[in-house]
């Protein structure tokens, strides 16, 4: 992933993605590593092409029994309570439940989104 975010920044001129990892291994060996990379380009594909995003952070945490992430833009924001989900965010939904995780989106009009996904160690 962080390959790719060093492919994208040098590519993007008005958005810019940060990723951080907080106690968190360079690798992984989950078995739902794959499906998280996809995960992470969708969310990021949203940001800049919905949101409209000047900046996207990415922030990798890992606890006593899962790893956390959480996406971060301050692209325009929508009201999820207004706006159904599309065919990306279903799909990121089913795939994170999947392996028995959880996923959250937050977002305000004019504030930009918060996404929040924890996902177990081995299942």
């Amino acid at each position: 992933l962080r390959s790719q975010v060093t492919i994208l920044n040098a590519s993007l001129t008005d958005t810019e993605i940060e990723i951080f990892g907080y106690d968190f291994p360079e690798r992984i060996s989950e078995t739902w590593t794959h499906d998280f990379y996809l995960i992470a380009l969708e969310l990021i594909n949203n940001s800049i092409k919905h949101g409209r995003a000047a900046l996207v952070t990415i922030e990798c945490y890992r606890y006593d029994t899962n790893y956390h992430f959480q996406f971060t833009d301050d692209g325009q924001g929508f009201d999820p309570q207004q706006t159904p989900a599309g065919f990306g965010l279903n799909n990121i939904e089913k795939r994170v439940s999947s392996y028995k995780g959880y996923f959250e989106i937050s977002s305000t009009i004019g504030q930009g989104t918060i996404v929040q996904i924890d996902m177990p160690y081995k299942l």
